[in-house]
């Protein structure tokens, strides 16, 4: 049976290592970092037939993602196996990773017990047998439980331990991922967390809401982390036709022999058993490769003790080392590889001190390249083909670094190879272009830089807007899930008062964004100059790289509980806990986003414990809620946001000086907030998050001077966009309108449309019915720019983007890898609203069908008209087709030609669905 084993990455600035074990019938996953599901995505590696994931630490950032997308493709069960914690870290992504399709068994690998017998195995199969063995190494430990109360009642969650909490988890689990069988109605969905009522409000009392609005049971932090050693399927020997034809084995029982049975042959000497040995040639054992995951020098003690190595020493094919910084670095981790495999062993090298940092996401780094030579806004992401520093000499001589397109064939097992990967700085613009392509855009590029150079000398005479040096970058502008082009929500925001940094949202792969974006000195990228001037008495701009940025990060807002907003926070925060210098970041969010991250702050240090992170709840912070006085008529839970707010609030306006911090709640369908920042130098800056257009963040923005709106469905998708709790392109540009917004930036857009779209600007609205003094103030249409990976402008400076829409239409348009992603359609077909989506789509081809029929008709109706006119227009020639006296019927044949009538275009207010006032209570959203 032939199967392989096939890097996926390997450690970079935006990844670290994944490997896929395929077989022609099954695939199984060893590890599930940070961004896994867009390297899938750009690998186009499927996850069906997935039959298991294997995890070094019960932390990766990789796993609700990937976990996501297993159970929108087809479902079914899947093993995940991992150190201690890999339960409680799948317990607590209960608020936004219901899967109904999906059933999970989870396996932990215990630590090890003080004994030199070999372990039990951890999974094993038809096709694979997998040991396991898990290190510790000592962790800050997480606060101490609250003692329990004394009470006849069932004790709360949060103080269960063992046996107890463990099956709490379970639970827990079992109410996540049922495992329902695929419906047999095509049009039926699943039900996913996008479409689980939120746990956050009140009503249907099931065991799963009741776990969901509880903390889970509190797990002890370990700092775990387990290796594996695989055994694959045993080879068996060659058939014997001849000698079977020999001993008289008919043809039809001869498969039993090749399964390893018995088969009873029937002679003239009577019956014989033949067994499969006498037919079968010798076979060979299974191929072995181990699979070391070492994050730091402390763990490797627990791993050298371990009697499993010893066990398979001389049938280790492969050993894959995943090493975290100073451990190739520790001499007695050297010697002991030298010593404990054999010489024919061949060894890859995955860690993060030497690996280059190469470039994970070809495709988006191509994309900007061209774009790159429109503006110095569209930024290559930062990459180096160079090892970071050099392999220590004393390695085995079949020691090498691991590189993300390695390959090994493991029968008959072969030594590792590797394509040479795409460099920076080498990539080819015209490929995939048609001829002439990148001679026309460049055409069409220098035009449009004259005209911006043109209209910025123009400028020079006018006076700077409040808000215009304050600086946004977007770290991610895709929805739902990430694609080659695009990576999940997250928009950076750099301050020019207080020098510091305000994150939107932060969806799966932020940090991988921010690095790519300013640079790691540690990995030889970066750094980049700051965007503001010098400070007062410093001669040069200050460069800084994406562990400056983090360290300057003073806010983290995180709009709503859908994993596509906030999955990459908590390692935002694990990293900034590292940073010894850093003051407080204040991180704004609600319950449910809260709860999961005091829960996995049990797992590794986030900083929350230890008072580094300080959370305010995100509805303490609404705009229409008096912060200076108790209103008699609030709950007393808001009471307990409200006064959390009070004692926070104060601090974080200071760190960021700002005049104001609030919230606006907006229509979606799980609970969810836009963000108002006002800062002390002048203007408004207003986040959407996700929403359908919506009036209280029109009332609560007005006047901003930049608004970052989602825009996440084209134009003519308006049912489709109300049906998930979006807005489409031209709704955004009109809420914009209305709340009288002097720029707008349109992000979070539908991975089905990674092409550019164009941007029509709508005729002017109504600025709203709330604020009558408003209403009568001139509308105009704000400066409109479309954001994309790594895009980074002044707000000052977005008008220049309206001169590049013709040279990036074309370079999308001619691109062919900028067509929707199949595995992305597939995924969003799962996703709520995609039963509406169809319908509307139907509905447009039957138009469209229908309109084509009719053309048919009338242009038959034409071409028979002026065949009779031709016909009259002969026998007037000829004297013939004299009309007689007085007037003959009118036949349809006689009629002119209809003319087609053209349909009048609707306008923005025809189009735009009703807002929250007419559609519902906001506080009964989905999530």
């Amino acid at each position: 049976m032939k199967y392989q084993l096939s890097f996926l990455s390997t450690p970079s600035s935006d990844t670290s290592l994944a490997l896929a074990l395929t077989f022609p019938s099954a695939k199984y996953f060893f590890a599930a970092s940070e961004a896994l599901t867009r390297t899938l995505v750009q690998r186009k590696t499927g996850v069906r037939k997935l039959r298991a994931v294997f995890l070094g630490e019960a932390s990766e950032g990789g796993l609700a993602g990937l976990l996501m997308t297993v159970g929108d493709t087809g479902g079914g069960q899947v093993v995940v196996g991992g150190p201690p914690g890999t339960e409680h870290r799948l317990a607590g992504m209960r608020y936004y990773t219901r899967r109904d399709y999906l059933s999970l068994v989870v396996s932990e690998s215990p630590l090890p017990s003080p004994t030199t017998d070999l372990p039990p195995p951890l999974y094993k199969d038809d096709l694979i047998t997998v040991f396991s063995h898990t290190s510790s190494a000592p962790l800050s430990p997480p606060p101490p439980p609250s003692p329990p109360r004394r009470s006849s009642s069932p004790p709360p969650p949060h103080t269960l331990r063992g046996a107890p909490a463990s099956a709490y988890r379970q639970r827990i689990l079992s109410e996540l991922f049922p495992g329902l069988p695929p419906p047999t109605n095509p049009g039926s969905q699943p039900l996913t967390s996008e479409e689980a009522p939120d746990p956050s409000a009140g009503g249907n009392n099931t065991p799963a809401r009741r776990m969901a609005r509880q903390p889970a049971p509190i797990y002890p932090r370990s700092g775990a982390a387990t290796s594996y050693l695989v055994v694959g399927p045993d080879v068996r020997g060659k058939f014997d036709v001849k000698a079977a034809d020999a001993l008289g084995v008919p043809k039809n029982e001869r498969s039993k022999l090749t399964r390893g049975e018995s088969v009873v042959v029937k002679g003239r000497e009577g019956e014989r058993v033949v067994k499969p040995e006498e037919v079968l040639g010798e076979g060979s054992k299974g191929t072995v490769f181990a699979i070391l995951n070492v994050p730091t020098p402390a763990h490797i003690p627990s791993l050298l003790s371990s009697p499993l190595w010893p066990a398979y020493r001389d049938r280790a094919h492969l050993v894959v080392h995943n090493l975290g910084p100073g451990v190739l670095e520790d001499t007695a981790y050297v010697e002991w590889l030298n010593s404990a495999w054999d010489a024919g062993t061949h060894h890859l090298l995955a860690t993060p001190t030497h690996s280059p940092n190469l470039i994970s996401f070809p495709s988006s780094y191509l994309s900007l390249l061209r774009s790159s030579h429109l503006s110095s806004t569209f930024s290559l992401p930062l990459a180096s083909s160079s090892p970071t520093a050099p392999l220590p000499p004393s390695l085995p001589e079949k020691a090498q670094l691991a590189h993300p397109s390695h390959v090994l064939e493991m029968t008959p097992p072969g030594a590792p190879t590797a394509a040479e990967g795409e460099k920076e700085g080498q990539m080819d613009v015209r490929v995939g272009l048609r001829e002439g392509v990148w001679e026309e855009f460049q055409r069409l590029a220098g035009e449009a830089k004259a005209r911006v150079a043109e209209e910025r000398e123009a400028r020079k005479e006018s006076e700077k807007g409040p808000g215009d040096d304050v600086v946004v970058t977007a770290l991610g502008t895709g929805s739902a899930l990430p694609s080659k082009y695009r990576n999940v929500s997250g928009t950076l925001l750099q301050l020019p008062l207080s020098r510091t940094n305000v994150l939107l949202d932060a969806g799966e792969g932020t940090w991988g964004q921010l690095a790519r974006r300013f640079g790691e000195r540690v990995r030889g990228t970066g750094p980049v100059r700051s965007p503001f001037p010098a400070k007062e008495g410093e001669q040069e701009v200050e460069m800084e790289d994406a562990w400056d940025v983090l360290r300057k990060t003073r806010l983290v807002y995180v709009s709503h509980v859908h994993a596509d907003h906030h999955i990459g926070v908590a390692k935002l925060l694990k990293h900034r806990a590292t940073i010894a210098d850093a003051e407080p970041l204040y991180l704004i969010a609600n319950q449910l986003v809260r709860t999961y991250l005091l829960e996995q702050d049990e797992l590794e240090p986030l900083g929350i414990a230890d008072g580094r992170v300080l959370l305010i709840d995100v509805e303490g912070l609404e705009w229409r809620v008096n912060l200076g006085g108790w209103d008699r008529g609030m709950p007393g839970w808001k009471r307990a946001y409200v006064d959390e707010a009070q004692r926070h609030l104060p601090g974080l306006l200071e760190a960021l000086k700002l005049k104001s911090c609030r919230t606006a709640l907006v229509q979606h369908r799980a609970k969810t907030f836009g963000l108002v920042l006002e800062p002390e130098d002048g203007g408004k800056i207003v986040y959407s998050g996700d929403t359908v257009p919506c009036q209280n963040l029109v009332d609560a923005g007005r006047g901003a001077t930049l608004l970052v709106h989602e825009a996440t469905m084209e134009d003519g998708m308006e049912e489709m966009a109300a049906a998930k709790g979006h807005s489409t392109i031209g709704q955004a540009i009109d809420i914009g309108t209305r709340m009288q917004a002097s720029h707008l930036l349109l992000t979070h857009f539908s991975q089905r449309y990674p092409k550019f779209p164009r941007i029509s600007p709508p005729a002017p609205t109504s600025s709203g019915p709330s604020d009558p003094s408003a209403a009568a103030a001139p509308v105009s249409v704000p400066i409109i720019a479309h954001a994309f990976d790594l895009f980074t402008s002044r707000v000052g400076d977005l008008w220049e983007q309206a001169h590049y829409v013709d040279a990036l239409s074309l370079l999308f348009a001619e691109d062919p890898e900028a067509e929707a992603d199949a595995d992305a359609v597939a995924i969003e077909d799962a996703l709520p609203g995609a039963e509406a989506e169809r319908q509307q789509q139907q509905s447009k081809k039957a138009s469209k069908k229908a309109e084509k029929k009719q053309g048919k008709k009338e242009a038959a109706a034409a071409q028979r008209q002026k065949q009779k006119m031709s016909e009259r227009s002969a026998d007037a020639d000829d004297g013939l087709g004299q009309q007689p006296q007085g007037k003959r019927a009118r036949t349809t044949r006689d009629a002119p030609a209809p003319t087609p009538t053209e349909e009048k275009p609707q306008t923005q207010q025809q189009q735009q669905p009703k807002d929250e006032a007419s559609t519902g209570s906001v506080g009964q959203a989905q999530g």
